[in-house]
């Protein structure tokens, strides 16, 4: 016969004595600080190879014949520096800072903070959108591949696949700015 045990509801009084900042102490180094100096070196990892393959990948853009899924992957490569560039540096201050609670968000003081924290959301949100549309747009094209080859060869051409990657980028960045013109509050989790 299985044991059952009832969940304790939880009081008002336990819930104010966890703390705000749990973290643990290394040597001085806070977990945040950790997590901090970690992002900080994948940020500045990423920014660096990303330029170095989005460099690579213009130089054949612009000299060779490519296939239709080189302008997804380099498009994809895109989204990826951006994001490097834009989101991962306020992350890294973030938790630099000791988390979001240790920020201060008064407009008075941080103007540019505040307003640098609403261009990474905005640039977060419409990567997250492109990101996943492009590797929609890579699988269909996959798809048509293996199993329409004629129809692939025949009908799926640079322009088209310009033309769409385009539309998706709009389609990204106006459908974020209408979440935004509604006033409708948006949550961004930074990792």
């Amino acid at each position: 016969m299985p044991v059952t045990t009832e969940a304790k509801p939880v009081t008002t009084e336990e819930l104010s004595s966890i703390p705000s900042e749990v973290h643990t102490q290394l040597d001085g180094i806070t977990t945040y600080q950790l997590i901090a100096i970690a992002l900080g070196v994948s940020t500045v990892l990423s920014i660096v190879f990303n330029s170095v393959l989005f460099n690579e990948f213009y130089v054949k853009l612009k000299s060779l014949k490519v296939n239709v899924s080189f302008y997804i992957y380099y498009h994809l490569l895109l989204s990826d520096l951006i994001l490097s560039v834009l989101c991962a540096p306020f992350s890294v201050f973030v938790y630099a800072k000791g988390g979001a609670e240790k920020v201060d968000h008064t407009v008075d003081s941080n103007k540019w903070l505040l307003s640098y924290c609403n261009i990474s959301g905005f640039a977060y949100n419409v990567i997250s959108k492109i990101t996943v549309q492009l590797i929609l747009i890579l699988s269909l094209d996959r798809w048509l591949t293996i199993f329409y080859p004629q129809i692939h060869r025949n009908y799926i051409t640079v322009s088209r696949y310009r033309k769409i990657i385009i539309f998706l980028w709009l389609y990204a960045i106006f459908g974020i700015l209408l979440i935004l013109n509604d006033n409708i509050h948006y949550i961004v989790h930074y990792i």
